[in-house]
């Protein structure tokens, strides 16, 4: 029991798993301090700090950049050693932070680069919102709090504050928005994947 816990705990911060050695009558453990990912791996999953990871999920990320950025739900399973219903469950939770995303009928997760969640995230908001995302779309700004879902108008200027800065939406006449060129060549690289 205790030594599953040790490998549960190792694993569950993302460090190696401890050495065991036998030397005549004495059983030694060695822990490490050394992550199960290399420095780069490291530095890239670090530019989703921001998103809230949990240890599980970033495993999925880094196995879905691993083989190129996209994977079935079945062959994903079978890489991480684990079942469709619990790797799916993982996908479907990270679909709903912005981090993956997939076309529906299908069973293949695609990954979203950390400086295009944002993007992922508003595009989710416009289609909650039944929002069509086009260039020609003008927002105003009760259709931006309908989108955003925010109720006092303080976190809605906040929100569109971090909507212009991320190039999600510019500024049109009045109170009005348009689309931003990055969310739309998002959009436009989406579409063709």
């Amino acid at each position: 029991e205790g030594m599953r816990r040790i490998f549960g705990a190792m694993r569950q911060v993302e460090l190696e798993v401890p050495e065991l050695e036998e030397v005549a009558d004495t059983f030694i453990v060695r822990l490490s301090t050394r992550s199960i990912y290399d420095e780069l791996t490291q530095a890239w999953l670090a530019a989703y700090g921001p998103f809230g990871l949990r240890p599980e999920e970033r495993k999925y990320l880094v196995h879905l950049r691993q083989v190129g950025g996209r994977s079935s739900v079945d062959k994903l399973a079978r890489r991480l050693g684990e079942s469709f219903d619990e790797t799916k469950k993982h996908l479907v939770r990270l679909e709903k932070k912005g981090l993956v995303w997939h076309r529906p009928r299908t069973r293949t997760y695609r990954l979203v680069e950390s400086t295009n969640v944002p993007h992922e995230i508003a595009l989710r908001a416009l289609e909650r919102a039944g929002v069509e995302p086009s260039r020609d779309a003008v927002l105003s700004r009760d259709e931006l709090k309908r989108i955003t879902r925010m109720a006092d108008e303080r976190s809605l200027s906040s929100e569109i504050d971090r909507w212009q800065q991320a190039g999600i939406l510019r500024p049109a006449a009045g109170r009005r928005w348009r689309l931003g060129t990055s969310f739309l060549e998002y959009l436009r690289q989406r579409q063709a994947d």
